[in-house]
């Protein structure tokens, strides 16, 4: 009511707000403030005021005897939640509306990086000082937030970054440049001076060859190195070497695909700092190298260049290698329409082999492999997760991460930063190299080959219940990116309302009505029609779909997104007529 008579701004924030907040109408709410930009602000800076001093916003609805009160949804950690999604949504910098918020993200980004730098030691000094670049500013200017940044060793920022300066000997131009000022009174202090040469991390240079080298200066026997001639690493960013380049991967077999993103992103969920900033692609034959598709460069390529690129990316005939490669040709869609360029958005990336799981898949079903490359199927891989787990388990060294949170906008990039970003590509070709390697009959090869195929040809039966449009499939929103790896890895028509968490049960009433709706059509009046719910929203939505002879299955939203996708396929595959479950009659 308080919308329809445009009277938002006569309510404060605890006088409506806050009572659906603590009534888990948090949608109500939403809706509420869509349209008034004065409201959604004080409804920011009343929740972060709360959050600061500790305000108890359970009693003080208790005094005002609310009813139906959930004290559960008004706890700090919910608000917390509830007021990053809420910068987000409505295109807020906490650091302009929720300074005490803003203060806390900063310190758990500092404290994050410190983490990875001193106690896991994955994270290079190089790619640290860009970070805290980045973050120090706050920092200085706040003596209460240094003294709340602890890490492992020590208890405040000063000591973090001067137990920094001892233990990985850093020189005045390691520090960022923000810091150095501070440094130079630190130095005059006994035990905080260590001199010593900086490590040589320069720039790739290029244009022009690039020697191999070690993926990791720190480690280079525990890590694995980059083992290619001098022209192994080709950086691509200009329109004739992008064409030399795709004539190159139009030839090969099969790709190793990464991307690398900016890790600089701020509370503006289109800022172009989380977009893809470089593509990798790895061929094996005729030479084995690696493209770094350097895309601030490229985006003003012509349509005809970018259409062969795309085309390979499409075609179901050439496997795509790589973890989470789903998101990464995702976020290069973005980057290429959000900056104007031709790439037809019809277009489906085909062909992808997610390895995600790989590693784990090697020891519970194939030990033999492993065995025969000697390599103990029950080692553990050392806290490594994905692509650098696989190369432990596979190859016998890992894959040094440590310039993952790197700045991926700076150019030139670092050559520590090429030899990652050409690693990150070129591993699952490897992995794939030394299994084949290591199979010693037909049967095995033919168990390596399955691995390293796309999902859709594993079997007749998958292909054949989703080929030539016989089923559609509405996946809930709320089974984030499901849909895009249904449409992606199998080719499926599938009907999905994007929602950012905010307007929910919109977007899942548009998937509905849309799944419902999609009959009327001729072309898809015989086709076997699906909805994949999470949780309980199985239940709820069943009688409506059931009474438009829609099947309706739940999908178990705390497993993994592989998981997911083995459990849609599974259900998807499935014969109706022949088998029960959380389902309406089939169309």
């Amino acid at each position: 009511a308080a919308t329809a008579l445009y009277i938002q701004e006569l309510l404060s924030p605890d006088e409506l707000v806050l009572p659906l907040i603590g009534q888990d109408k948090v949608g109500v709410a939403e809706e509420f403030l869509d349209s008034n930009p004065d409201a959604q602000l004080a409804t920011l800076r009343y929740l972060d005021d709360a959050l600061e001093n500790g305000k108890s916003l359970v009693l003080e609805l208790n005094d005002r005897r609310l009813p139906d009160l959930r004290p559960e949804k008004l706890l700090p950690q919910q608000l917390r939640k509830l007021l990053d999604r809420l910068t987000k949504k409505f295109g807020v910098d906490p650091a302009d509306v929720c300074p005490a918020r803003a203060k806390r993200l900063t310190a758990d980004k500092v404290r994050f990086l410190l983490r990875e730098r001193l106690i896991n030691r994955c994270l290079s000094r190089a790619a640290l000082s860009e970070q805290l670049d980045q973050l120090i500013d706050p920092i200085l200017d706040d003596p209460e937030l240094q003294r709340e940044i602890p890490d492992a060793a020590h208890g405040k920022l000063d000591e973090a970054l001067n137990y920094s300066l001892q233990e990985f000997c850093w020189t005045m131009e390691d520090l960022p440049h923000r810091l150095q000022d501070r440094y130079e009174a630190w130095r005059q202090l006994p035990g905080n001076w260590a001199e010593a040469d900086s490590e040589d991390d320069q720039s790739a240079g290029f244009p022009g060859g690039f020697a191999s080298a070690s993926a990791s200066a720190e480690s280079p026997t525990l890590t694995l190195p980059l083992e290619l001639e001098s022209d192994g690493v080709v950086w691509v960013d200009s329109a004739e070497e992008f064409q030399l380049a795709v004539g190159h991967i139009q030839a090969a077999s099969r790709l190793g695909i990464d991307a690398e993103w900016s890790s600089n992103s701020n509370s503006c969920p289109a800022s172009s700092s989380a977009l893809i900033q470089l593509l990798q692609i790895a061929i094996e034959e005729p030479n084995r190298r690696v493209y770094l598709f350097d895309l601030p460069s490229l985006l003003q390529v012509k349509q005809q260049h970018w259409l062969s690129l795309t085309g390979v990316l499409a075609d179901p005939a050439v496997p795509k290698l790589g973890i989470g490669i789903g998101e990464d040709l995702r976020r290069l869609s973005q980057v290429l329409s959000a900056a104007g360029s031709p790439l037809p958005s019809a277009v489906q990336f085909n062909g992808l082999v997610d390895l995600d799981g790989l590693a784990k898949r090697l020891v519970a079903e194939h030990p033999e492999l492993l065995h025969r490359l000697n390599r103990s199927a029950t080692d553990e891989c050392g806290g490594e997760r994905g692509l650098s787990e696989l190369c432990q388990q596979v190859l016998g060294r890992r894959l040094d991460k440590s310039e993952r949170l790197s700045d991926w906008s700076r150019r030139p990039l670092r050559r520590s930063q090429i030899v990652y970003a050409a690693l990150d590509a070129l591993c699952p070709l490897l992995v794939r190299q030394a299994l084949l390697l290591a199979a010693t009959s037909d049967e095995s090869r033919l168990i390596v080959e399955s691995m390293f195929l796309p999902a859709m040809a594993e079997s007749d039966l998958k292909t054949a219940s989703t080929n030539n449009g016989s089923v559609i499939v509405g996946v809930d929103p709320a089974l984030r990116g499901l849909d895009s790896r249904l449409r992606d890895q199998f080719g499926i028509e599938v009907i999905c309302t994007p929602s950012s968490l905010s307007n929910m049960s919109k977007a899942r009433e548009s998937t509905v009505s849309q799944l419902i709706s999609s009959r009327s059509s001729s072309s898809s009046r015989n086709c076997r029609r699906i909805f994949l719910a999470a949780g309980g929203y199985c239940e709820t939505v069943q009688p409506r779909l059931a009474n438009a002879s829609i099947e309706c299955y739940r999908i178990d939203s705390r497993k993994t997104a592989a998981q997911q996708l083995d459990q849609a396929i599974d259900l998807i595959s499935t014969d109706s007529s022949n088998s029960t479950g959380n389902r309406s009659s089939s169309c």
